[in-house]
């Protein structure tokens, strides 16, 4: 196999960035099945001082991979709220065919942070050097 067939093989695992009001929602998430899974990763808008979770999965991921993720969020006017470089890990799946990065990062916004947009990005790396990004965006309602 050529150096570009590994490099693609390598990063050839899906990431995405999801958002839940509680931990008991995100463990029926990640024990669900695809269709429930897909129902259960969409959330409306959020109220200040309610905390937001903030899971990183990956699937397609090769046996014997080590994932680490930074993860950032941003206001709608550009601002970064939260950075936290090297923050999840994984090295086994959560569930058949589906990684859940630990710790899950959490947020929650004040009743003095600008309602509107924002956006959780993650950036997820492999040992073999593949990387990914995934976003996912909330907003908050006053």
């Amino acid at each position: 196999m050529s150096l570009l067939g590994a490099l693609l093989l390598a990063a050839s695992f899906k990431v995405q960035v999801l958002s839940f009001v509680s931990r008991d929602e995100l463990d029926r998430f990640v024990g669900a099945g695809a269709i429930t899974r897909w129902v259960l990763a969409h959330r409306g808008p959020i109220r200040p001082g309610q905390k937001t979770l903030f899971p990183i999965v990956v699937r397609k991921v090769s046996a014997g991979a080590t994932l680490v993720a930074d993860f950032q969020v941003f206001a709608s006017d550009g601002r970064l709220v939260l950075n936290w470089p090297a923050c999840c890990r994984a090295s086994r799946e959560s569930s058949p065919n589906l990684w859940l990065l630990e710790p899950v990062p959490e947020l929650t916004l004040l009743p003095s942070d600008l309602e509107g947009l924002y956006t959780a990005v993650a950036v997820v790396r492999d040992q073999a050097g593949g990387q990914r990004k995934a976003s996912e965006r909330v907003v908050l309602s006053q």
